[in-house]
């Protein structure tokens, strides 16, 4: 049920995002490394079909992200790396744009 749900979803939160316990997966993006886990990613349709697909990446224990697009900064990565694990991101006028580079390539 719904508790369960909740619960469930903390805990991927805290140990998955904040402790980054259990990581299989390195991606680097603008110079940050975050230790993540493949099943989180899958989320988006981004690294889904990366992990899935016929390249090279696809049993890679680490991935580079490389954006070409200079709205997007480490801060607005990051924000959407945590949102993949529940973490709801809190936004200016100035990073919401950034955020939302980052979350379409992601």
């Amino acid at each position: 049920p719904t508790s369960t749900l909740r619960g469930s979803a903390a805990h991927i939160q805290s140990l998955g995002w904040e402790e980054q316990d259990f990581s299989d997966v390195v991606v680097t993006a603008l110079g940050k490394e975050y230790r993540l886990h493949r099943l989180v990613l899958s989320r988006s349709p981004y690294f889904r079909a990366l992990m899935r697909g016929p390249w090279a990446d696809a049993t890679k224990t680490r991935l580079t992200l490389h954006f070409d697009d200079g709205n997007i900064d480490d801060v607005a990565v990051e924000a959407s790396l945590a949102f993949m694990y529940g973490k709801i991101p809190s936004f200016t006028c100035d990073s919401a744009p950034r955020v939302l580079a980052a979350a379409s390539f992601l």
